[in-house]
C-alpha cells in the first residue's frame, strides 16, 4: 500500500496548524496509508504543548520538536527525514495555514500514477477571500 506522509512546519502558528490538521482529518483516505508529521520549529507561543498532545484518530501522527528555529528548509527536512525513514513513498509538504480539499491526496496519486517519471507534483492553490495573490 502506498504510504503518504504530510509534513507541516509550525512556528508560533498553533491556530493555523490546528485548522490545517482539522482539514487533514477529513482527507478521503482510500487505498493508501497516511501519516502526518508536525515539526515545531522552536515556537514560543505554547504551540509545542498543544501539538504534542494532538489527537489524530484515523491516521498516524508524529510530533517533532526543535528546541530552536532551524529555518524553513531545515525544519521541513526534519519532517521529510522522519517520513522517509518510516517508509513514505511520497511526502506532501504543507504550509501550516493550508486548508486542504478532502480529495487532495487522491488526485495527486492519480497524477503520480499517470506520470511515473515525474518527481514533484503540486496541486492547484486557491486563496481564501481577501488573501488572493495577484
Amino acid at each position: 500500500m502506498t504510504h503518504i506522509a504530510v509534513v507541516i512546519l509550525n512556528w508560533n502558528g498553533k491556530e493555523n496548524t490546528l485548522e490545517c490538521l482539522a482539514t487533514i482529518k477529513k482527507l478521503a483516505v482510500k487505498n493508501y496509508k497516511l501519516s502526518t508529521v508536525v515539526v515545531d520549529n522552536g515556537a514560543t507561543d505554547g504551540s509545542a504543548a498543544v501539538l504534542r498532545s494532538y489527537q489524530f484518530p484515523a491516521a498516524s501522527y508524529q510530533f517533532i520538536e526543535n528546541k530552536t528555529n532551524l529555518g524553513f528548509a531545515e525544519g521541513n527536512n526534519m519532517g521529510i527525514k522522519w517520513a522517509l525513514k518510516n517508509g513514505a513513498d511520497y511526502v506532501l509538504i504543507l504550509n501550516n495555514d493550508t486548508i486542504v480539499d478532502e480529495k487532495l491526496v487522491e488526485h495527486l496519486l492519480a497524477v503520480a500514477g499517470k506520470y511515473k517519471n515525474a518527481g514533484v507534483f503540486s496541486p492547484k492553490i486557491y486563496f481564501a477571500p481577501g488573501f488572493e495573490f495577484h
